[in-house]
């Protein structure tokens, strides 16, 4: 075994003795830091990974916005977890970002069956906009990176959030920036029978309609695709959208719902997307509400058009979470999701949302988070529910300060 390597796990277990993180008295779980960034020089920096994902053989992948070996270290990294004995995972940087083939890794990754990854690099590229890459296994546990698409300004411009697959293997995305009125675009991209990918893009948002969307897309099943804007809309608070499939390779973009800033207790500007659970949507929103601290809320479609209901909103305290930016989390009936601040300790919470007998739904706090020690603190990103039966999510803080993963047992 290489002397780095080693080094490097013998850091991971002192790192697990010295972080492990207590959960608060009114909360009914319990986390751990499985990953400190800043172990070594040319670590990464500050995960902004929406979510973990994982490969068949139980390894995680994410990426950092800042650190690795290029750029005087702010260019980020892909990086890959894996676990390793008593408990112990081993972490090892599989990109570093360099500018000219993108830049800052602000996407959740997406894999295939051959185990290959893709995702979005927000920034650089040819033109400057951001990049769609592939990452493919080799032998001896090296990975070969390569840039399917070079975004233009109209193409869309800063890709956000991750992509997502359809069944005949194309895939989509969307834009913060750019596009036809410069507020944002969802894309497609097709590989050819000769194995170059071509963008085509769907939708160009014009503001009225929402704009600067920042999270991935999630499709139904008869491959529809939904989305958020964090700003635009009839009332400028963000937008719910659909991107109805047609014939022919065909889209029709409509707004579902347009969020209503305070005074109203609706909430407003959804820094998170949406996921699917039992047919409904459910999303987050990082203002608004009956305190001013975000929301959770459901979109059920009626005949009539699609109602929201807000089933939480944060406490004006903050005690129970505030400002949400990430997706939730469905395992069994419950929904999880992280909060970026509030909390005990005001660095964060994970919650939990139950169905309360009678109809409704109930939360509780998890978990708060505290950077007491070497914590974990402030999730930007949200929970990746893995079949060990743990969640897993990114956060910054940490042994170092620049990052971290955690574990969390629902």
């Amino acid at each position: 075994m290489p002397n780095r390597q080693f080094q490097r796990k013998l850091i991971l277990c002192l790192t697990l003795t010295a972080v492990t993180l207590v959960a608060v008295a009114n909360a009914s779980a319990q986390a751990t830091v499985i990953y400190s960034f800043g172990a070594y020089p040319s670590d990464g920096e500050t995960p902004y990974t929406p979510n973990l994902v994982a490969d068949s053989a139980g390894n995680f992948y994410g990426t950092t916005e800042e650190g690795g070996s290029n750029c005087n270290g702010v260019c980020g990294t892909v990086f890959e977890l894996s676990p390793f004995d008593f408990g112990a995972w081993t972490e090892q940087v599989i990109h570093n970002f360099d500018g000219t083939t993108g830049t800052e890794g602000q996407t959740s990754l997406a894999v295939d069956g051959f185990g290959n990854l893709y995702g979005i690099a927000t920034y650089g590229g040819l033109y400057g906009y951001g990049v769609v890459f592939e990452m493919t296994p080799s032998s001896g546990g090296s990975w070969t990176y390569s840039v399917l698409h070079n975004f233009k300004y109209v193409e869309g411009s800063y890709p956000v959030g991750g992509l997502i697959f359809d069944a005949s293997g194309k895939l989509y995305g969307v834009t913060n920036e750019g596009g036809a009125y410069g507020y944002g675009t969802v894309f497609q991209l097709r590989k050819n029978s000769s194995g170059a990918w071509t963008e085509k893009v769907l939708h160009s948002f014009d503001k009225t309609d929402g704009w600067n969307p920042t999270k991935a897309l999630v499709m139904d099943a008869v491959g529809n695709l939904y989305g958020t804007t964090y700003n635009g809309g009839a009332h400028s608070a963000g937008t719910v959208f659909e991107l109805a499939r047609g014939t022919g390779d065909t889209w029709q973009e409509q707004v579902i719902h347009s969020f209503f800033p305070r005074p109203s207790t609706d909430g407003s500007n959804p820094d998170g997307g949406v996921i699917i659970f039992s047919g409904t949507l459910f999303g987050t929103t990082y203002n608004g509400g009956a305190y001013g601290y975000g929301t959770v809320f459901q979109l059920v479609k009626e005949s009539t058009g699609w109602r929201e209901t807000i089933i939480h909103s944060f406490n004006t305290d903050g005690v129970d979470g505030a400002t949400p930016r990430a997706n939730l989390t469905a395992v069994g009936s419950n929904l999880y999701g992280t909060t970026s601040a509030g909390g005990t300790n005001y660095d964060g919470t994970v919650f939990q949302l139950a169905p309360a007998a009678g109809g409704g739904w109930t939360e509780s706090l998890l978990f708060s988070f505290g950077d007491a020690g070497g914590g974990a603190a402030f999730p930007s990103g949200g929970l990746f529910y893995y079949n060990d039966g743990n969640l897993y999510g990114t956060a910054q803080g940490g042994a170092y300060g620049v990052g971290s993963v955690y574990q969390i047992a629902p």
